[in-house]
């Protein structure tokens, strides 16, 4: 959670399919661009290698500092010597270049099949990489965590844990989060429901408005709010 954009960053390589999970987490702090992955006689990218290139060369452009600039290659899918070449241009113009390895770190297993296990393990790592190498001022960062942890807090005081047993928007941020500037709020929610700890819905009662609020994973929540594990219980 941030209140500005720390950086950019261009993933190679990543499943289609987590495009815009990957877009989610990291709306509002790190404008991110991706060139995405196929399995077509192995894992290979879906552009052919000089338009997947010019891709990147493209998203480049468009970055105001390369300072403040990331290219992660992943290790899933054959890297022509195209992407390679101007991954290479880039570093040396001064952005920083990611190529880890598949299976080291926390960085998964390279995937007979990209499973729901091996996307979501994916996306956490990327976003890991992402916001450590983009990171928030302390004060500002723990500041929105003690906001979420708050929202948290009042959701399982009320057992708001199910889509039959929810909080309206207004009820939850009822007391909380009147020092957030604009977008404030949004960026909290927004951070939480991308992790799967919240879910929401539209207000169907009558007459109702606005989004209704519940706890989707407890699990979750109490690992990244270990404080709040007595409230679980």
């Amino acid at each position: 959670m941030a209140s500005a954009i720390r950086g950019n960053a261009i993933v190679v390589g990543i499943p289609e399919s987590i495009r815009a999970p990957l877009e989610r987490r990291l709306k509002g702090v790190v404008d991110v661009r991706v060139v995405t992955m196929k399995k077509d006689g192995g894992y290979q990218l879906a552009l052919p290698p000089r338009q997947a290139a010019d891709l990147i060369e493209t998203f480049a452009q468009w970055i105001p500092t390369f300072s403040t600039a990331q290219l992660l290659l992943l290790p899933y899918a054959k890297l022509p010597s195209e992407v390679l070449s101007t991954a290479g241009l880039l570093e040396e113009l001064g952005m920083t270049v990611v190529r880890p390895k598949a299976n080291s770190d926390s960085w998964p297993a390279s995937p007979v099949r990209m499973d729901k296990t091996f996307q979501d393990l994916l996306l956490d790592t990327i976003c890991n990489c992402i916001e450590r190498n983009f990171p928030a001022a302390q004060g500002e960062e723990q500041d929105e965590m003690v906001i979420a942890c708050e929202i948290i807090r009042g959701l399982v005081t009320h057992s708001k844990l199910g889509p039959n047993n929810h909080s309206h928007e207004d009820d939850m941020w009822k007391s909380r989060g009147n020092s957030l500037g604009p977008g404030g709020r949004d960026r909290i929610t927004d951070w939480l429901l991308s992790r799967g700890i919240l879910a929401r819905k539209k207000n169907a009662s009558a007459g109702g408005t606005g989004w209704v609020y519940w706890i989707a994973d407890a699990p979750k929540a109490q690992k990244l709010f270990p404080t709040l594990a007595a409230y679980f219980t």
